[in-house]
């Protein structure tokens, strides 16, 4: 799928928060929605991720990644705005270059 971490967050925020709604609105349940830098360069570039509570796991963290991530200059940061990327649990970088 060819999309970005804000489309496909807030696609998938709005999902979370129907279900939620749907449920009875449950505590400690509710939909997040989270954002940070970028681990790619350049930093200024957003990304968004999505968190839902949960009492077993605590803070369970959702993001789309690339599947082909590398860096680029800031004069280029436009023609990553859509990317083929993939669901990923948790926020921990792939690899130790990315921190």
């Amino acid at each position: 799928m060819r999309s970005n971490c804000i489309i496909w967050a807030l696609w998938t925020y709005a999902a979370r928060l129907r279900a939620w709604v749907r449920d009875g609105m449950p505590e400690q349940r509710e939909p997040y929605l989270m954002v940070r830098p970028s681990r790619f360069r350049p930093r200024w570039v957003p990304h968004v991720l999505v968190a839902q509570w949960d009492s077993t796991f605590g803070l369970r963290v959702h993001s789309y990644k690339p599947i082909n991530g590398r860096e680029v200059p800031w004069y280029l940061a436009w023609t990553r705005l859509l990317f083929r990327g993939r669901e990923e649990e948790g926020d921990w970088p792939d690899t130790v270059a990315e921190l």
